[in-house]
């Protein structure tokens, strides 16, 4: 049973999350000298990219999978975003009451689509070109 507020709130939130990516992209542009703010912008922009690439094949998998390595890792179930489209994401309360799925329970598309928008958003900082002294300093 999948519930139709919670999975059109989640894709609202990865909405929202993914704009917030320019704005990050232009406040580390007010960062740098001016001439170096295009170059600061692509950078956020190619790091979406990449990070956007590498979450979808490795990360959900990582995150999200069946626990290896005493709860450390996620197996490999998931790798390439495999088995995620028709199944659903959600909690089985204790000793399976209620019995999964529950209400609570959301497609793993959105699901998959919200933890990708914040893993997008939480890159460390992209280092800045130091200000040149000023002449006589």
């Amino acid at each position: 049973m999948v519930n139709a507020g919670d999975t059109a709130w989640v894709l609202a939130s990865a909405a929202l999350v993914m704009l917030m990516t320019p704005g990050l992209a232009f406040f580390y542009g007010g960062m740098v000298r001016s001439k170096s703010v295009l170059n600061m912008l692509m950078m956020n922009f190619v790091a979406l990219g990449i990070v956007g690439v590498l979450w979808a094949l490795y990360g959900f998998s990582l995150s999200f999978g069946n626990d290896i390595g005493g709860g450390l890792l996620g197996g490999g179930e998931f790798v390439g975003l495999a088995n995620t489209v028709g199944h659903l994401a959600g909690f089985a309360g204790a000793d399976n009451n209620p019995p999964w799925p529950g209400a609570d329970a959301i497609p793993k598309v959105p699901c998959r689509r919200l933890h990708i928008s914040k893993a997008l958003r939480e890159r460390p900082p992209q280092p800045s070109s130091p200000r040149p002294k000023p002449w006589g300093a």
